[in-house]
């Protein structure tokens, strides 16, 4: 029977140096892909948080406008034009429109058509508008 030669021998002693540097390598490795996989959660959770405090400000804001146009003289003495125009000159850029829609669904004025064009019909569901107005609710279409 042949005896190992130091070859070997030697080859087991680095095998056996080098594993548990593998194994150290691999844990460190896992742990470094752990706090990345942690800390890109916490950006998004971050990055969702503030995206969703921009909504609601932003919403907030628009509700605000809707409730000072709602109290508007042109409007309860049901002058269209000068609605219109009060609308218009509100909102100015920062919403694309405001509607005035009667409780059928049909749509009286559109606050980026003139007065005297017919305006787009409306684009939300009449059932939607109907149950947000009886619950006294805001109620924003087309959110994009």
């Amino acid at each position: 029977m042949r005896t190992p030669r130091i070859r070997h021998y030697l080859a087991l002693l680095v095998l056996a140096a080098f594993l548990p540097v593998a194994g150290l390598a691999l844990a460190l490795f896992a742990l470094s892909m752990r706090a990345e996989h942690e800390t890109a959660w916490q950006r998004a959770e971050a990055r969702s948080t503030f995206v969703a405090a921009a909504l609601q400000t932003q919403t907030d804001a628009l509700v605000g406008t809707l409730d000072v146009l709602s109290s508007s003289p042109a409007l309860a003495e049901g002058d269209l034009a000068a609605f219109h125009a009060q609308a218009r000159t509100i909102t100015g850029e920062r919403v694309d429109a405001v509607s005035l829609v009667r409780p059928d669904g049909m749509t009286v004025l559109n606050s980026r058509v003139p007065p005297e064009q017919p305006p787009p019909p409306f684009s939300g569901p009449v059932e939607d508008v109907r149950r947000a107005r009886a619950e006294k609710r805001t109620i924003v279409t087309a959110v994009v």
